[in-house]
């Protein structure tokens, strides 16, 4: 019986894990062995690297670009390079600095453009993508590191909105330029997407990430933003991303053992939320010290009662968990300053309807439980 129970209770991690994932970002990472790809020809030469800048703020770092649309020079980047960010600085590779002086962004996909107070040394120029397969570069700011890199492969598909590389960018790379053999920019690094592995990807290139960047020749519409209530909002998307993800990753302690073990605290976590984790954790520690003290004295009746208010607590506990995730899924804004930030709060919101969907089923599972014996598979 305390095998089974041990068995579904690594099956309850693994799914709340899987749920973390997919709607929050990968907490552990993922080793992924990547082919070797044959270095392209060289397309990204010095001249090019002068339109490449830094971009970075508080709460991270990306890379933005300049090039020519019809007949302006913007600063291109990612909107979530810029998402959430406070006294963020555009550099380039010798130091240079640029002011911003006017925002705007694509009506449908995850691309800001600026206006800025000075001119670039070198202005890249905006191409359509043409051929698959050819050979392909994304020069930026890897890992946020400050400093600028390329890495090389080839263009694997395109679509009305986006292309799909395999040229290895990763964090930092964002807001990047995806540049062909010409050194045009056929699109922005934008998003990897981790493999989804099941019988039909089995011995397919999708088991590898898929790297993928928005097109900038197809934008619809650019729609100028209030940048006060940019700032605000994406501020607050951003903090309660980090709640959710700080939430998610509780639940999953909470699901390995709701009765016995300690709930982590998080910086995230509202003062409220906190508190009560702490009075959680006070009650859990208690109920330790009875469980030892009713195994010594050979209470059967003691341990009958510990089981029973053990129950009682998690259930109180299951309330609170939901009520938390409804609170985190409500919004002070009736409207959204720009339309990805609509569709990042809709992502939270199926998040959160996932998680609340997993509290359901975790505790239709131990409500059946009886705590004490099962106390000794996690002591």
């Amino acid at each position: 019986m305390r095998l089974s129970t041990f068995l579904m209770t690594v099956v309850v991690a693994v799914v709340a894990g899987l749920i973390v994932m997919r709607y929050f970002g990968q907490f552990a990472p993922t080793v992924i062995i990547e082919r070797p790809k044959p270095p392209p020809a060289p397309i990204v030469n010095d001249n090019r690297m002068d339109a490449i800048v830094i971009v970075k703020g508080a709460r991270g770092a990306g890379t933005g670009f300049f090039a020519r649309q019809n007949g302006k020079t913007y600063l291109f980047t990612n909107i979530h390079v810029l998402m959430g960010q406070e006294g963020v600085r555009f550099t380039d590779h010798a130091g240079r600095q640029y002011k911003p002086a006017k925002i705007e962004v694509a009506s449908d996909r995850d691309i800001a453009r600026l206006e800025m107070k000075n001119e670039p040394a070198t202005i890249l120029e905006i191409e359509t993508p043409k051929n698959a397969e050819c050979p392909v570069a994304v020069c930026g700011n890897p890992e946020g590191q400050d400093v600028l890199r390329s890495v090389s492969g080839k263009l694997k598909g395109i679509g009305p909105a986006k292309i799909e590389t395999d040229a290895t960018f990763v964090k930092g790379h964002s807001g990047s330029p995806i540049l062909d053999n010409d050194g045009h920019v056929i699109g922005i690094a934008s998003f990897c997407m981790s493999p989804d592995v099941n019988w039909m990807t089995t011995n397919t290139p999708f088991m590898e990430v898929r790297r993928f960047g928005y097109r900038l020749d197809t934008v619809p519409e650019w729609m100028p933003v209030d940048v006060k209530r940019f700032a605000a909002q994406g501020r607050f998307i951003d903090n309660r991303r980090g709640q959710m993800e700080a939430f998610a990753q509780m639940l999953c302690v909470w699901f390995c053992s709701p009765f016995w073990m300690r709930l982590p605290t998080s910086d995230t976590f509202s003062p409220t939320f906190n508190s009560w984790i702490d009075v959680h954790n006070l009650q859990i520690d208690s109920y330790h010290r009875r469980l030892d003290q009713a195994n010594e004295e050979g209470s059967y009746t003691a341990l009958q009662d510990l089981s029973r208010q053990i129950l009682a607590h998690f259930k109180r506990n299951v309330d609170e968990l939901n009520s938390e995730a409804n609170r985190l899924t409500m919004s002070p804004y009736e409207t959204w300053a720009v339309p990805f930030f609509a569709d990042e709060w809709n992502d939270l919101r199926a998040g959160s309807d996932a998680l609340r969907k997993f509290i359901k089923s975790t505790s239709t599972f131990w409500s059946s439980a009886d705590p004490v014996k099962i106390s000794t598979v996690y002591q």
